[in-house]
Protein backbone atom coordinates (compact mmCIF):
# COMPACT_ATOMS: atom_id res chain seq x y z
CA UNK A 1 0.00 0.00 0.00
CA UNK A 2 1.12 3.11 -0.93
CA UNK A 3 2.47 6.07 1.60
CA UNK A 4 0.85 9.43 1.23
CA UNK A 5 3.80 10.62 3.26
CA UNK A 6 6.44 9.21 1.62
CA UNK A 7 5.01 10.09 -1.66
CA UNK A 8 4.40 13.89 -1.02
CA UNK A 9 8.12 13.52 0.87
CA UNK A 10 9.40 12.38 -2.38
CA UNK A 11 8.21 14.74 -4.63
CA UNK A 12 8.68 17.97 -2.74
CA UNK A 13 12.37 16.75 -1.75
CA UNK A 14 12.89 16.48 -5.57
CA UNK A 15 11.16 19.19 -6.62
CA UNK A 16 12.82 21.61 -3.85
CA UNK A 17 16.08 19.61 -4.98
CA UNK A 18 15.65 20.80 -8.32
CA UNK A 19 14.66 24.64 -7.39
CA UNK A 20 18.33 24.59 -5.51
CA UNK A 21 20.09 23.42 -7.83
CA UNK A 22 18.74 25.35 -10.82
CA UNK A 23 19.58 28.52 -8.05
CA UNK A 24 22.49 27.47 -7.58
CA UNK A 25 23.45 27.33 -11.54
CA UNK A 26 21.38 30.97 -11.55
CA UNK A 27 23.45 32.34 -8.62
CA UNK A 28 26.91 30.52 -10.24
CA UNK A 29 26.41 32.13 -13.27
CA UNK A 30 25.50 35.32 -12.32
CA UNK A 31 28.06 35.97 -10.06
CA UNK A 32 30.85 34.33 -13.25
CA UNK A 33 29.24 37.20 -15.09
CA UNK A 34 29.68 39.92 -12.94
CA UNK A 35 33.55 39.10 -12.24
CA UNK A 36 34.21 38.57 -15.84
CA UNK A 37 32.61 41.88 -16.48
CA UNK A 38 34.96 43.73 -13.89
CA UNK A 39 37.80 41.28 -15.09
CA UNK A 40 37.19 42.93 -19.21
CA UNK A 41 36.04 46.18 -18.03
CA UNK A 42 39.58 46.88 -16.08
CA UNK A 43 41.36 45.22 -19.27
CA UNK A 44 39.10 47.67 -21.63
CA UNK A 45 39.82 50.81 -19.78
CA UNK A 46 43.79 49.18 -19.53
CA UNK A 47 43.90 48.71 -23.50
CA UNK A 48 42.25 52.04 -24.41
CA UNK A 49 44.96 53.75 -22.20
CA UNK A 50 47.92 52.59 -23.40
CA UNK A 51 46.87 52.71 -27.32
CA UNK A 52 46.87 56.43 -26.72
CA UNK A 53 51.14 55.80 -25.89
CA UNK A 54 52.29 53.77 -28.29
CA UNK A 55 54.37 56.48 -29.90
CA UNK A 56 56.32 56.51 -26.69
CA UNK A 57 57.48 52.65 -27.29
CA UNK A 58 58.34 52.41 -23.51
CA UNK A 59 54.92 52.35 -21.77
CA UNK A 60 56.06 50.38 -18.83
CA UNK A 61 56.56 53.52 -17.02
CA UNK A 62 53.12 55.16 -17.67
CA UNK A 63 50.93 51.54 -17.04
CA UNK A 64 53.10 51.87 -13.60
CA UNK A 65 52.03 55.05 -13.11
CA UNK A 66 48.21 55.19 -14.00
CA UNK A 67 48.05 51.14 -13.16
CA UNK A 68 50.21 50.33 -10.25
CA UNK A 69 51.04 46.53 -9.55
CA UNK A 70 49.42 46.16 -13.22
CA UNK A 71 52.74 43.96 -14.04
CA UNK A 72 53.81 42.77 -10.63
CA UNK A 73 54.13 39.22 -9.72
CA UNK A 74 50.92 39.25 -8.46
CA UNK A 75 48.58 40.01 -11.20
CA UNK A 76 50.74 38.67 -13.78
CA UNK A 77 49.47 41.53 -16.10
CA UNK A 78 51.25 41.53 -19.92
CA UNK A 79 51.71 44.28 -23.26
CA UNK A 80 52.47 43.30 -26.63
CA UNK A 81 51.72 44.54 -29.83
CA UNK A 82 52.07 42.69 -33.01
CA UNK A 83 52.34 44.59 -36.73
CA UNK A 84 49.71 42.95 -39.04
CA UNK A 85 52.75 40.42 -40.22
CA UNK A 86 52.71 38.99 -36.73
CA UNK A 87 55.69 40.50 -35.80
CA UNK A 88 56.42 41.13 -32.42
CA UNK A 89 56.43 44.93 -32.22
CA UNK A 90 56.05 46.06 -28.51
CA UNK A 91 56.30 43.92 -24.96
CA UNK A 92 56.51 45.22 -21.59
CA UNK A 93 59.66 43.98 -19.99
CA UNK A 94 57.99 42.15 -17.24
CA UNK A 95 57.66 39.12 -20.12
CA UNK A 96 61.58 39.55 -20.68
CA UNK A 97 62.67 37.06 -23.41
CA UNK A 98 59.05 34.81 -22.75
CA UNK A 99 56.38 36.30 -25.15
CA UNK A 100 52.49 36.34 -25.47
CA UNK A 101 50.83 33.72 -28.31
CA UNK A 102 49.56 35.62 -30.99
CA UNK A 103 45.94 34.51 -31.08
CA UNK A 104 45.43 34.60 -34.76
CA UNK A 105 46.65 33.69 -38.09
CA UNK A 106 50.01 35.65 -39.30
CA UNK A 107 49.69 33.69 -42.73
CA UNK A 108 46.45 34.74 -43.05
CA UNK A 109 45.20 37.43 -46.42
CA UNK A 110 46.09 40.51 -44.89
CA UNK A 111 43.44 42.39 -42.28
CA UNK A 112 41.33 38.54 -42.80
CA UNK A 113 42.19 38.04 -39.00
CA UNK A 114 42.69 41.45 -37.46
CA UNK A 115 40.28 42.32 -35.33
CA UNK A 116 38.27 45.35 -36.03
CA UNK A 117 37.05 46.47 -32.55
CA UNK A 118 38.08 45.69 -29.34
CA UNK A 119 37.60 41.86 -28.47
CA UNK A 120 38.08 39.73 -24.93
CA UNK A 121 40.16 36.60 -25.31
CA UNK A 122 41.32 33.96 -23.70
CA UNK A 123 44.39 31.84 -24.65
CA UNK A 124 47.58 29.75 -22.71
CA UNK A 125 50.82 31.29 -21.90
CA UNK A 126 54.01 29.26 -23.42
CA UNK A 127 54.20 27.62 -19.87
CA UNK A 128 50.18 26.72 -20.07
CA UNK A 129 49.13 29.74 -17.81
CA UNK A 130 46.03 30.45 -18.53
CA UNK A 131 45.36 34.49 -19.86
CA UNK A 132 42.27 36.61 -20.75
CA UNK A 133 43.38 39.59 -22.67
CA UNK A 134 41.87 42.67 -24.43
CA UNK A 135 42.92 42.32 -28.43
CA UNK A 136 42.26 45.56 -29.76
CA UNK A 137 43.34 46.78 -33.05
CA UNK A 138 45.75 49.45 -33.98
CA UNK A 139 44.94 52.28 -36.44
CA UNK A 140 47.13 55.20 -37.03
CA UNK A 141 44.40 58.39 -37.84
CA UNK A 142 45.08 59.85 -41.08
CA UNK A 143 45.67 63.02 -39.62
CA UNK A 144 48.63 62.29 -37.45
CA UNK A 145 51.69 63.27 -38.74
CA UNK A 146 54.24 60.75 -38.65
CA UNK A 147 58.11 61.93 -37.29
CA UNK A 148 60.48 62.38 -39.85
CA UNK A 149 62.93 61.33 -37.33
CA UNK A 150 62.28 58.35 -36.26
CA UNK A 151 62.65 55.26 -38.26
CA UNK A 152 59.92 52.90 -39.54
CA UNK A 153 61.26 50.45 -36.68
CA UNK A 154 60.29 53.18 -34.34
CA UNK A 155 56.67 53.97 -35.34
CA UNK A 156 53.56 52.70 -34.24
CA UNK A 157 52.70 49.65 -36.66
CA UNK A 158 50.06 51.07 -39.34
CA UNK A 159 47.52 48.14 -38.57
CA UNK A 160 48.53 45.54 -36.10
CA UNK A 161 46.84 44.53 -32.90
CA UNK A 162 47.63 45.45 -29.20
CA UNK A 163 46.90 42.60 -26.51
CA UNK A 164 46.88 43.74 -22.86
CA UNK A 165 46.11 40.53 -21.01
CA UNK A 166 46.24 39.32 -17.34
CA UNK A 167 46.49 36.11 -16.05
CA UNK A 168 43.03 34.58 -15.02
CA UNK A 169 44.04 31.95 -12.68
CA UNK A 170 42.95 34.12 -9.56
CA UNK A 171 39.63 34.71 -11.20
CA UNK A 172 38.94 31.07 -11.84
CA UNK A 173 40.40 29.71 -8.48
CA UNK A 174 37.87 32.82 -7.20
CA UNK A 175 35.18 30.84 -9.32
CA UNK A 176 36.14 27.76 -8.49
CA UNK A 177 35.44 28.90 -4.71
CA UNK A 178 32.25 30.39 -5.31
CA UNK A 179 30.88 27.20 -6.78
CA UNK A 180 32.34 25.08 -3.81
CA UNK A 181 30.48 27.18 -1.62
CA UNK A 182 27.19 27.62 -3.70
CA UNK A 183 27.50 23.98 -3.69
CA UNK A 184 27.61 23.89 -0.04
CA UNK A 185 25.29 26.19 0.78
CA UNK A 186 23.00 24.78 -1.56
CA UNK A 187 23.53 21.35 0.31
CA UNK A 188 22.95 22.89 3.64
CA UNK A 189 19.92 24.77 2.19
CA UNK A 190 18.43 21.34 0.85
CA UNK A 191 19.04 19.55 4.00
CA UNK A 192 17.18 22.76 5.95
CA UNK A 193 14.50 22.78 3.82
CA UNK A 194 14.27 18.36 3.70
CA UNK A 195 13.73 18.86 7.50
CA UNK A 196 11.29 21.50 7.10
CA UNK A 197 9.30 19.68 4.44
CA UNK A 198 8.97 16.65 6.79
CA UNK A 199 8.28 18.34 9.44
CA UNK A 200 5.32 20.51 7.74
CA UNK A 201 4.23 16.92 5.78
CA UNK A 202 3.85 15.44 9.20
CA UNK A 203 2.22 18.02 11.06
CA UNK A 204 -0.33 18.76 7.72
CA UNK A 205 -1.26 14.94 7.96
CA UNK A 206 -1.55 14.86 11.79
CA UNK A 207 -5.39 15.31 11.43
CA UNK A 208 -5.79 12.49 8.92
CA UNK A 209 -3.85 10.14 11.01
CA UNK A 210 -5.64 11.20 14.06
CA UNK A 211 -8.76 10.43 11.65
CA UNK A 212 -7.57 6.90 10.86
CA UNK A 213 -6.44 6.16 14.20
CA UNK A 214 -10.08 7.44 15.46
CA UNK A 215 -11.99 5.15 12.54
CA UNK A 216 -9.83 2.01 13.88
CA UNK A 217 -10.99 2.60 17.55
CA UNK A 218 -14.77 2.33 16.39
CA UNK A 219 -16.30 -1.34 16.78
CA UNK A 220 -19.97 -2.71 16.78
CA UNK A 221 -19.94 -1.55 20.67
CA UNK A 222 -19.18 2.29 20.03
CA UNK A 223 -20.88 3.09 16.27
CA UNK A 224 -22.45 5.88 18.14
CA UNK A 225 -18.91 7.74 17.89
CA UNK A 226 -18.72 10.70 15.49
CA UNK A 227 -15.93 12.62 13.80
CA UNK A 228 -16.10 16.24 14.64
CA UNK A 229 -15.40 19.04 12.04
CA UNK A 230 -14.49 21.60 14.36
CA UNK A 231 -10.63 20.50 14.72
CA UNK A 232 -9.78 19.11 11.46
CA UNK A 233 -8.60 21.11 8.36
CA UNK A 234 -11.72 22.19 5.65
CA UNK A 235 -10.26 19.64 3.24
CA UNK A 236 -11.34 16.87 5.90
CA UNK A 237 -14.85 17.98 6.65
CA UNK A 238 -16.54 16.27 3.57
CA UNK A 239 -14.50 12.93 4.46
CA UNK A 240 -15.96 13.36 7.98
CA UNK A 241 -19.14 14.44 6.64
CA UNK A 242 -19.18 10.64 4.58
CA UNK A 243 -17.90 8.82 7.28
CA UNK A 244 -20.77 9.76 9.75
CA UNK A 245 -23.29 9.11 7.25
CA UNK A 246 -21.01 5.98 6.68
CA UNK A 247 -21.59 5.50 10.43
CA UNK A 248 -24.92 6.43 10.97
CA UNK A 249 -25.76 4.09 8.25
CA UNK A 250 -24.19 1.33 9.90
CA UNK A 251 -25.45 2.01 13.14
CA UNK A 252 -29.07 1.73 11.73
CA UNK A 253 -28.64 -1.54 10.49
CA UNK A 254 -27.55 -3.00 13.36
CA UNK A 255 -30.17 -1.23 15.29
CA UNK A 256 -32.86 -2.81 12.66
CA UNK A 257 -30.90 -5.91 12.69
CA UNK A 258 -31.08 -6.05 16.78
CA UNK A 259 -34.97 -4.88 17.15
CA UNK A 260 -35.87 -7.83 14.02
CA UNK A 261 -33.74 -10.15 16.54
CA UNK A 262 -35.77 -8.60 19.39
CA UNK A 263 -39.16 -8.48 18.12
CA UNK A 264 -38.89 -11.96 16.22
CA UNK A 265 -37.95 -13.50 19.60
CA UNK A 266 -40.53 -10.97 21.74
CA UNK A 267 -43.60 -12.16 19.44
CA UNK A 268 -42.50 -15.56 18.61
CA UNK A 269 -41.81 -16.92 21.99
CA UNK A 270 -45.60 -16.94 22.40
CA UNK A 271 -46.81 -18.98 20.05
CA UNK A 272 -43.82 -21.35 19.66
CA UNK A 273 -44.85 -21.70 23.87
CA UNK A 274 -48.39 -22.67 22.87
CA UNK A 275 -47.31 -25.64 19.58
CA UNK A 276 -45.07 -26.79 22.05
CA UNK A 277 -47.69 -27.18 24.85
CA UNK A 278 -50.60 -28.81 22.55
CA UNK A 279 -47.69 -30.81 20.70
CA UNK A 280 -46.44 -32.28 24.47
CA UNK A 281 -50.37 -33.20 25.39
CA UNK A 282 -50.94 -34.60 21.86
CA UNK A 283 -48.29 -37.02 22.50
CA UNK A 284 -48.76 -37.65 26.45
CA UNK A 285 -53.05 -38.39 25.42
CA UNK A 286 -53.04 -39.27 22.04
CA UNK A 287 -56.47 -40.20 22.48
CA UNK A 288 -57.41 -36.34 23.08
CA UNK A 289 -56.09 -34.99 19.88
CA UNK A 290 -59.41 -33.76 18.52
CA UNK A 291 -59.61 -31.28 15.28
CA UNK A 292 -60.03 -28.36 17.70
CA UNK A 293 -56.89 -28.99 18.78
CA UNK A 294 -55.48 -29.48 15.26
CA UNK A 295 -56.77 -26.18 14.48
CA UNK A 296 -55.57 -24.50 17.44
CA UNK A 297 -52.32 -25.53 15.86
CA UNK A 298 -52.66 -24.28 12.93
CA UNK A 299 -53.75 -20.88 13.82
CA UNK A 300 -51.14 -20.31 16.04
CA UNK A 301 -49.18 -21.21 12.88
CA UNK A 302 -50.74 -18.88 10.83
CA UNK A 303 -50.28 -16.10 13.67
CA UNK A 304 -46.36 -17.13 13.50
CA UNK A 305 -46.49 -16.90 9.43
CA UNK A 306 -48.08 -13.20 9.74
CA UNK A 307 -45.68 -12.18 12.20
CA UNK A 308 -42.58 -13.40 10.40
CA UNK A 309 -44.00 -11.94 6.74
CA UNK A 310 -44.87 -8.66 8.02
CA UNK A 311 -41.30 -8.61 10.01
CA UNK A 312 -39.32 -9.59 6.99
CA UNK A 313 -41.22 -6.43 5.27
CA UNK A 314 -39.91 -3.75 7.70
CA UNK A 315 -36.99 -5.27 7.58
CA UNK A 316 -36.44 -4.74 3.81
CA UNK A 317 -38.05 -1.19 3.39
CA UNK A 318 -36.01 -0.05 6.75
CA UNK A 319 -32.79 -1.42 5.10
CA UNK A 320 -33.72 0.39 2.01
CA UNK A 321 -32.40 -2.31 -0.03
CA UNK A 322 -34.84 -2.29 -3.02
CA UNK A 323 -35.22 0.31 -5.43
CA UNK A 324 -37.89 2.49 -5.49
CA UNK A 325 -40.05 1.58 -8.67
CA UNK A 326 -42.13 4.73 -8.90
CA UNK A 327 -45.53 4.91 -10.80
CA UNK A 328 -48.36 6.63 -11.52
CA UNK A 329 -51.06 5.51 -9.31
CA UNK A 330 -54.82 5.98 -9.47
CA UNK A 331 -55.75 6.05 -5.65
CA UNK A 332 -59.64 5.31 -6.17
CA UNK A 333 -58.91 2.54 -8.23
CA UNK A 334 -56.63 1.03 -5.34
CA UNK A 335 -59.36 1.98 -2.77
CA UNK A 336 -62.27 0.21 -4.53
CA UNK A 337 -59.87 -2.97 -4.93
CA UNK A 338 -58.80 -3.41 -0.89
CA UNK A 339 -62.99 -1.69 -0.16
CA UNK A 340 -63.96 -5.19 -1.35
CA UNK A 341 -61.35 -7.20 0.47
CA UNK A 342 -63.24 -6.34 3.57
CA UNK A 343 -66.79 -6.47 2.11
CA UNK A 344 -67.83 -9.28 4.63
CA UNK A 345 -66.11 -7.61 7.56
CA UNK A 346 -68.17 -3.97 7.18
CA UNK A 347 -71.12 -5.75 7.13
CA UNK A 348 -70.96 -8.53 9.79
CA UNK A 349 -69.76 -5.39 12.24
CA UNK A 350 -72.67 -3.02 10.36
CA UNK A 351 -69.82 -0.44 9.50
CA UNK A 352 -70.76 2.49 7.97
CA UNK A 353 -67.87 2.94 5.13
CA UNK A 354 -67.85 6.46 2.98
CA UNK A 355 -65.81 7.50 0.28
CA UNK A 356 -65.32 11.32 -0.74
CA UNK A 357 -63.10 12.88 -2.61
CA UNK A 358 -62.12 13.40 -6.54
CA UNK A 359 -59.90 10.67 -7.71
CA UNK A 360 -56.45 11.84 -7.23
CA UNK A 361 -53.26 10.18 -8.94
CA UNK A 362 -50.31 9.99 -6.99
CA UNK A 363 -46.34 9.24 -7.63
CA UNK A 364 -45.41 5.85 -6.06
CA UNK A 365 -43.95 2.49 -5.53
CA UNK A 366 -47.27 0.25 -6.34
CA UNK A 367 -46.18 -2.47 -3.35
CA UNK A 368 -45.59 0.28 -0.84
CA UNK A 369 -48.92 2.04 -1.46
CA UNK A 370 -50.75 -1.17 -1.50
CA UNK A 371 -49.33 -2.36 1.84
CA UNK A 372 -49.83 1.67 2.92
CA UNK A 373 -53.57 1.20 1.94
CA UNK A 374 -54.27 -2.28 3.01
CA UNK A 375 -53.01 -1.71 6.50
CA UNK A 376 -54.75 1.20 7.37
CA UNK A 377 -58.04 0.40 6.29
CA UNK A 378 -57.67 -3.29 7.86
CA UNK A 379 -57.14 -1.33 10.80
CA UNK A 380 -59.89 0.64 10.53
CA UNK A 381 -62.18 -2.11 9.87
CA UNK A 382 -60.57 -4.61 12.65
CA UNK A 383 -61.06 -1.93 15.48
CA UNK A 384 -63.97 0.00 14.46
CA UNK A 385 -66.43 -0.78 17.11
CA UNK A 386 -69.94 -2.29 16.06
CA UNK A 387 -72.40 0.64 14.09
CA UNK A 388 -69.10 2.80 13.57
CA UNK A 389 -68.37 4.74 11.09
CA UNK A 390 -64.57 4.15 8.59
CA UNK A 391 -64.20 7.68 6.63
CA UNK A 392 -61.72 7.70 3.32
CA UNK A 393 -61.04 11.12 1.81
CA UNK A 394 -59.08 11.68 -0.89
CA UNK A 395 -56.90 14.66 -0.98
CA UNK A 396 -58.35 17.70 -3.27
CA UNK A 397 -54.60 19.65 -1.96
CA UNK A 398 -51.50 18.61 -3.43
CA UNK A 399 -49.92 18.03 -0.43
CA UNK A 400 -52.14 16.05 0.92
CA UNK A 401 -52.96 12.47 -0.33
CA UNK A 402 -55.77 10.82 1.70
CA UNK A 403 -57.24 10.13 5.00
CA UNK A 404 -58.60 7.22 6.78
CA UNK A 405 -60.54 7.98 9.90
CA UNK A 406 -62.87 5.31 12.16
CA UNK A 407 -64.62 5.56 15.29
CA UNK A 408 -63.07 4.86 18.43
CA UNK A 409 -64.42 4.62 21.88
CA UNK A 410 -62.37 5.00 25.03
CA UNK A 411 -59.64 6.19 23.42
CA UNK A 412 -56.68 7.37 25.99
CA UNK A 413 -55.29 10.45 23.61
CA UNK A 414 -51.70 9.72 24.96
CA UNK A 415 -51.55 6.49 23.52
CA UNK A 416 -51.73 8.07 19.82
CA UNK A 417 -47.87 8.62 20.14
CA UNK A 418 -47.41 4.47 20.63
CA UNK A 419 -49.34 3.54 17.38
CA UNK A 420 -46.42 3.67 14.72
CA UNK A 421 -44.30 1.27 17.37
CA UNK A 422 -43.99 -2.33 16.43
CA UNK A 423 -45.71 -4.90 19.17
CA UNK A 424 -47.81 -2.11 20.56
CA UNK A 425 -51.96 -2.86 21.31
CA UNK A 426 -53.63 -1.06 23.41
CA UNK A 427 -55.72 -2.99 26.25
CA UNK A 428 -59.35 -3.43 25.23
CA UNK A 429 -59.28 -1.76 21.89
CA UNK A 430 -56.10 -3.34 19.55
CA UNK A 431 -56.25 -7.04 21.01
CA UNK A 432 -56.84 -10.29 18.94
CA UNK A 433 -55.36 -13.15 17.50
CA UNK A 434 -55.33 -12.05 13.73
CA UNK A 435 -53.33 -8.80 14.36
CA UNK A 436 -49.96 -9.00 15.85
CA UNK A 437 -49.32 -4.88 16.11
CA UNK A 438 -47.05 -4.42 13.35
CA UNK A 439 -49.61 -2.96 11.00
CA UNK A 440 -48.75 1.12 11.21
CA UNK A 441 -45.61 -0.36 12.02
CA UNK A 442 -45.32 -1.12 8.11
CA UNK A 443 -47.35 2.27 7.57
CA UNK A 444 -45.18 4.38 8.87
CA UNK A 445 -41.92 2.30 7.90
CA UNK A 446 -43.47 2.66 3.85
CA UNK A 447 -44.45 6.11 4.24
CA UNK A 448 -40.79 7.30 5.15
CA UNK A 449 -39.40 5.20 2.40
CA UNK A 450 -41.72 7.24 0.23
CA UNK A 451 -40.51 10.72 1.39
CA UNK A 452 -43.91 11.07 2.60
CA UNK A 453 -45.33 12.26 6.67
CA UNK A 454 -48.14 10.49 8.51
CA UNK A 455 -50.12 12.44 11.07
CA UNK A 456 -52.18 10.74 13.53
CA UNK A 457 -54.60 12.91 15.07
CA UNK A 458 -57.99 12.85 17.64
CA UNK A 459 -60.63 14.84 16.90
CA UNK A 460 -62.22 17.48 20.07
CA UNK A 461 -64.76 14.72 21.04
CA UNK A 462 -62.66 11.50 21.19
CA UNK A 463 -64.57 9.68 18.66
CA UNK A 464 -62.60 9.81 15.56
CA UNK A 465 -59.25 8.47 15.09
CA UNK A 466 -57.73 9.97 11.78
CA UNK A 467 -54.72 8.92 9.43
CA UNK A 468 -53.25 11.94 7.16
CA UNK A 469 -51.02 11.12 4.56
CA UNK A 470 -49.23 14.09 2.69
CA UNK A 471 -46.36 14.44 1.02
Amino acid sequence: MKSIEKQLLTRLLIGQGILWILASIVVWHSERARLYSEFDSELRHMSGGIRMHLRDKNVDKEIEARWPGFLSSENSGFVQAWDKDGTIWLKSKNLGDDELVLPFDPNSPPDSDLPMQMTMVNFQGSKGERFRGALSPIRTPPRMPRRPHRSPQERPPDGGVLLVAKSREVLERNLLLLGIGVVALGALASAFTALLVRTSVRQGLAPLFEMGNQASAIDVQNLETRFTSESIPSELEPISKTLNDLLERIEAGFRRERRFNSDSAHELRTPVAEIKSLAALMVKWPEESTPERHLDILKTASHMERVIESLMNLAQWDSESEPLQIETIAVESVLDEYRDKYVDQIKDKQIKLTFSGENQTVEADPTLFNLIISNLLSNAVTYTPKNGIVKVTIGDTQPEILAVSNSVEDLNPEEIQHYAERFWRADGVRTGDTHCGLGLSIVSACVDRLGWKMKISLDNSGNMLTFQLSR
